[in-house]
């Protein structure tokens, strides 16, 4: 079996069709998470279905599953509706199944999808150390550490687009966020990692539990924050005077960091 470090050379070296040939590669971590759903409601890996349902829409353009995503620019774009405007908050976006009682966004599109979209668009999965202090042994023994084969590979900036045509205003996510310390946006969100999910053998970790931004650092969310204060589950809460509407349509965009 191909190692982390590998598995992440080969997609970003490798040309968008090429890679859907690689794409089981990607999905085969045994970290154990949780309880075990009943058999019937796992969530599937399904590398050739997925592969399958990628459109090509020209110019670099691809949408998978409702997301879009152009292989060069590297943007990704997530249908999202706003979950949260007031209250503590734990993630920036989960799915419409998982934790809405403390995340700002919420999302019906595929877990699977979001990760294969990332790896497509050459981010690397690694969380070179972001979970270093993690108490649980049981999680800790079975963490596998990964490293990014390219520095930086795993950085990303979300942003989150409201509006339609020329009303379309984009402001990063960390604007949404409010320190409870200071009163204000955290000053320390430059970056966001995506770390992955993994395959557990009950399935898909960030399908089994909904969890895709992590704001308090989780091990089965695809994308985390890094700040050393995400180990502080009463930290955040939503910037209530900034957030539209419940349930208004939103987009979150990952994007490189500069």
């Amino acid at each position: 079996m191909l190692s982390p470090r590998h598995r992440a050379h080969l997609w970003h070296f490798t040309p968008m069709i090429s890679r859907l040939t690689l794409f089981a590669l990607c999905f085969s971590s045994t970290l154990v998470l949780g309880q075990t759903p009943a058999a019937e409601e796992k969530p599937k890996v399904d590398p050739a279905a997925a592969a399958k349902r990628i459109k090509d829409l020209g110019n670099n353009d691809y949408e998978l599953g409702g997301i879009r995503f152009n292989s060069a620019t590297r943007e990704i774009r997530i249908p999202c509706a706003v979950n949260m405007q007031q209250g503590q908050i734990e993630f920036a976006l989960v799915h419409e199944t998982g934790k809405t009682h403390e995340s700002i966004l919420k999302t019906s599109i595929s877990p699977v999808d979001m990760q294969v979209a990332l790896l497509l668009c050459s981010y690397e999965p690694g969380h070179n150390g972001l979970f270093d202090h993690e108490k649980d042994p049981t999680v800790k023994k079975n963490l596998e550490e990964t490293q990014t084969k390219t520095p930086g590979a795993n950085k990303v900036q979300l942003f989150v687009e409201t509006g339609k045509d020329a009303e379309k205003k984009r402001v990063q996510i960390r604007d949404w966020i409010k320190d409870n310390t200071t009163e204000k946006a955290p000053t320390d969100f430059d970056h966001w990692i995506f770390n992955g999910s993994m395959v557990q053998e009950s399935g898909f970790s960030a399908a089994l539990h909904g969890n895709l931004v992590g704001i308090y650092y989780d091990v089965a969310a695809i994308l985390n924050c890094p700040t050393p204060r995400n180990r502080n589950d009463e930290a955040w809460f939503v910037m209530e005077d900034l957030v539209p509407a419940v349930d208004s349509p939103v987009t979150l965009i990952i994007a490189p960091t500069k």
